[in-house]
């Protein structure tokens, strides 16, 4: 229920209840695997949203929306470990694959715009982001985001992959 309630909250676009929905979720026992990495990825996508939400170019607001991408991408990583350590006898929703690796290549290419802030370079960040969007498209050609179809799917990840081989 809290994962459902977590989406929910994140398409009515309210990023800060969706994120604590999602953490109340990482406070059960975590051998509710799929939940937990479900709650992860709830979690970085949140955080990407609420990231590119943020106006401001004041110095606390770039600063905010520079912890916000990290912060998603550390979650994202966690659920990425966690589902390649998964045994094949885990309950996973079908999207949950695809859905980690798109916002993996939205959160890598949105930092490589600012790799001085980074500790990767903005090759690494790109060629990150590259990978991950081809995962996408390599396990499912007709990818949409069930949380927001209208701006990620296939398309917009083929226009991300061509964004980024512009920036390498």
């Amino acid at each position: 229920d809290l994962i459902i309630e977590g989406w929910i909250n994140f398409v009515e676009k309210d990023y800060e209840m969706a994120e604590e929905l999602f953490l109340e979720v990482l406070e059960i026992d975590s051998s509710l695997i799929s939940y937990y990495s479900e709650a992860l990825l709830g979690l970085g996508w949140s955080n990407i949203y609420h990231a590119k939400e943020l106006s401001g170019t004041d110095s606390s607001t770039f600063s905010e929306r520079m912890q916000l991408r990290e912060s998603a991408k550390e979650r994202l990583l966690t659920a990425y470990d966690e589902m390649e350590s998964y045994s094949g006898e885990e309950e996973v929703s079908y999207n949950l694959l695809p859905d980690l690796y798109a916002a993996l290549s939205y959160v890598n290419s949105s930092m490589a715009l600012y790799d001085e802030y980074y500790e990767e370079s903005s090759d690494e960040l790109v060629n990150s982001a590259l990978a991950f969007s081809d995962s996408v498209l390599s396990y499912n050609p007709d990818y949409s985001f069930l949380y927001d179809s209208t701006n990620i799917n296939s398309n917009s990840i083929h226009l991300l992959r061509a964004q980024l081989f512009l920036e390498q």
